[in-house]
């Protein structure tokens, strides 16, 4: 972690608080999407502590319950793009899927990375790190198991730095519904809905962020985490912004350009 972020020292509710909107008054957090997807393979641990050590302050990851229930870092539907097997993961039992390469698809040779579970995750990286889940499953499965993933995150102490994010409307009110105290961010740009279903932060694509949306979503009480903003001149632009965290795949780019400001 950087000491230069001193919010970090003490990690609480108010890192993803409403009461924090408002132009940021410190560094935005420097989030890895799915790690650092370029250099290494997106979504396992390797991918993670890379990030870490590139100065990320935490980790945007995907999740997809398997047929057991459990939580998984994937991000596909399936496991044919990211992993020597095939088929639907919430087909699959844990155990087979654990038994997968998840990394040979981007190094082009056999590796002893797996797909993760959550709970792998928190044992894996340091504490404290900042975790935004992306729930990638249907709203039926959240709430049949969305209750078991807010247990994980409060058994861990971890219901402080985490937020729970996605596109869909239901998926977010299914996983509201089950874990109240948790936060969630709404991956899109409408204000008005990001409000209504609870939300503390708002997740934009980089690319349609402005001055405008950035207002109207800080007179709305929401935090801004935009994604997909890699290059130089839109990190700037990010930054510029005044918003509170940036998921990117270009962790060390962005890390730098934080520190030269």
């Amino acid at each position: 972690m950087h000491s230069n972020h001193s919010s970090l020292s003490k990690p609480g509710r108010s890192a993803y608080s409403a009461a924090t909107a408002g132009v940021a008054s410190s560094p935005p957090l420097v989030l890895g999407h799915r790690g650092v997807p370029r250099i290494e393979p997106e979504n396992t641990l390797r991918s993670f502590r890379r990030a870490v050590e590139l100065g990320a302050d935490g980790i945007e990851l995907d999740l997809r319950t398997s047929l057991d229930g459990d939580f998984l870092v994937m991000h596909d539907k399936t496991l044919d793009r990211t992993t020597s097997g095939s088929g639907c993961v919430h087909l699959r039992r844990t155990q087979a899927i654990r038994q997968l390469d998840a990394g040979a698809w981007f190094v082009g040779q056999p590796t002893d990375e797996h797909v993760p579970v959550i709970e792998e995750v928190f044992e894996a990286l340091p504490s404290p790190l900042y975790l935004n889940l992306e729930l990638k499953m249907g709203p039926a499965a959240v709430r049949a198991h969305g209750r078991k993933l807010a247990g994980i995150l409060e058994a861990r102490g971890a219901v402080e730095r985490v937020i729970v994010s996605g596109f869909s409307v239901p998926v977010l009110k299914a996983f509201r519904r089950v874990a109240p105290d948790i936060a969630i961010g709404f991956l899109g740009d409408d204000v008005e809905m990001a409000v209504g279903m609870g939300a503390t932060a708002l997740h934009p694509w980089a690319g349609i962020l402005d001055a405008s949306l950035a207002a109207r979503a800080r007179n709305a009480g929401l935090r801004l985490h935009p994604w997909g903003a890699d290059e130089v001149v839109d990190l700037e632009r990010m930054l510029d912004l005044g918003v509170h965290a940036i998921i990117t795949d270009e962790v060390a780019r962005l890390r730098a350009l934080v520190k030269s400001r």
